[in-house]
């Protein structure tokens, strides 16, 4: 079945055209015109070029604000449509009916994800026509044009599967599109050149194809590196953009075709984890070459920035952990009716089924990635790499042990009973280091020591922040007791339906 016969996509398409989608596409021509016959005036010298130097200078300009519009339309506007598009389907009971439907799920996947969109995608053919002229009458190469378009449209399509995967996975699709939107954009527009998410959106990409030369260097204006490999930006954008877009893909039909099963199988977690992982340490690898905390000398400088970028790595490491955790964990009752499935109430078959193997595997991942930073030739290169990778293995354990007892202990108010506790951990030491002005209580916190660690401003403690790992490790072991015994009294009940009729 093409895309063109897909029922979902043509009823998608029927619902946007009903709407209208000529004053968006009128819009779009009237924005671009404008630029054009603006330029045809600096052509004609009707008007002076202002503080540009040439023709293809104030060309670029103006293709620059064109590509803003078309990265505002297609990838952040149709991420808001489809996902709202799914939850209003959803709550009405329409994608239900749809799942009944003799449609496969990478049928139902393709309408909602070329769909919904139809109106932003019309209005950014027109836009990216338009710069098509600008670039051709400032004498700018058609491969200019060709890499920014390429990058545009396959980020568009890569937050349209995002979306679709928002969609489907979260109670109240909207306000969840606008947080990750609000991320996802908050932190490109940071000092922070190297964060991945310059690179999904992508931001490194067009702005090296839109710089100037100007005799200075530009820091933004340089190649990623993996692990001091060179390489263009727009390769590394679209080989990170396919290699998740490939995961999403997978993971979004098997949600379609399962939609009571855990959002990630646990090997799809650890893959999806190793690549933001290796990708965003790839990224930094360049700045320290093996020799962290070591700053660079004046002849390497890049980008002062790019220094304190450790500490933020390892809080966002910690956050796509949380998130891919709870993604990967399935519920305590569906491991019980496996249980009585196949007869077994032992704890190994509740372990294999835990998301606590997978914390160890990302606490793995993350140590191996982090060893490539040090050359362990001082007492306080193993000392913060330990701290670094103690802290990420307690968390993981942590949230894992804790996120799984509040689902047997509380149940339906297990994600409030989480919050708090995550909030005792976490959040509680900080604000009473700031109200006391102490920092051995905002030491206390779980998140405090490898962020402390990682930060190469200002002297720190590191055996004090490691006896701090090892007084949190205790509070995992404790919580995994209270994992082990919680189970020990839930797996004898489902003993008497195994017995054979």
């Amino acid at each position: 079945m093409t895309l063109f016969e897909n029922p979902i996509f043509l009823t998608q398409k029927r619902l946007v055209h009903r709407a209208g989608v000529f004053a968006a596409m009128a819009i779009a021509a009237l924005i671009g015109l404008s630029f054009v016959v603006r330029l045809i005036a600096y052509m004609m010298g009707l008007t002076i070029l202002g503080g540009y130097q040439s023709i293809d200078q104030i060309g670029k300009v103006y293709y620059g604000w064109i590509l803003a519009l078309e990265i505002i339309i297609l990838p952040i506007a149709g991420f808001c449509r489809i996902s709202r598009m799914l939850f209003e389907d959803r709550k009405a009971g329409l994608w239900d009916s749809n799942r009944l439907t003799p449609l496969k799920p990478a049928n139902l996947v393709l309408g909602y994800w070329f769909g919904p969109a139809l109106r932003e995608t019309y209005a950014a053919v027109v836009l990216a026509a338009f710069s098509l002229v600008i670039v051709v009458m400032s004498g700018l190469p058609i491969t200019f044009w060709l890499g920014t378009q390429v990058l545009v449209w396959s980020t568009g399509f890569f937050f349209g599967l995002l979306a679709v995967l928002t969609g489907l996975s979260t109670p109240k699709s909207e306000g969840s599109a606008m947080l990750l939107l609000t991320l996802l954009l908050l932190v490109p527009i940071s000092q922070m050149r190297l964060i991945l998410t310059n690179f999904l959106l992508p931001v490194n990409g067009i702005y090296n194809l839109l710089h100037d030369a100007t005799g200075r260097p530009d820091p933004w204006a340089t190649n990623p590196t993996f692990f001091g490999i060179e390489i263009p930006s727009i390769i590394f954008c679209l080989a990170l953009q396919i290699l998740l877009g490939v995961l999403l893909w997978r993971v979004v039909t098997r949600k379609v075709a399962h939609p009571f099963q855990p959002l990630l199988q646990r090997w799809e977690a650890l893959v999806l984890f190793a690549i933001l992982l290796i990708a965003q340490h790839s990224l930094l690898w360049g700045i320290w070459r093996g020799h962290f905390p070591a700053i660079f000398d004046e002849q390497n400088y890049r980008n002062a920035n790019d220094t304190e970028m450790m500490p933020f790595v390892h809080i966002a490491t910690i956050g796509i952990g949380m998130i891919l955790l709870a993604a990967a964990s399935p519920h305590p009752q569906q491991v019980r009716i496996k249980a009585l499935q196949t007869g077994r109430s032992d704890l190994r078959l509740v372990f294999s089924r835990s998301a606590l193997p997978l914390a160890l595997g990302f606490s793995i991942m993350a140590g191996l990635v982090l060893f490539t930073y040090f050359d362990f030739t001082t007492a306080d290169s193993t000392q913060t790499y330990l701290i670094a990778v103690g802290n990420l293995l307690v968390f993981f354990l942590v949230f894992t042990l804790l996120m799984e007892v509040c689902r047997l202990f509380f149940r339906q108010r297990a994600a409030s009973f989480g919050a708090l506790a995550l909030f005792i951990l976490c959040i509680l030491p900080l604000i009473l280091g700031g109200v006391f002005e102490s920092q051995t209580l905002a030491r206390c916190s779980i998140l405090t020591p490898g962020v402390l660690a990682l930060g190469i401003d200002g002297e720190v403690d590191l055996p004090a922040l490691l006896q701090t790992v090892a007084a949190h490790f205790v509070i995992a072991v404790l919580l995994f007791f209270l994992w082990r015994s919680l189970w020990l009294r839930l797996l004898p009940k489902a003993k008497p339906a195994t017995a054979k009729v």
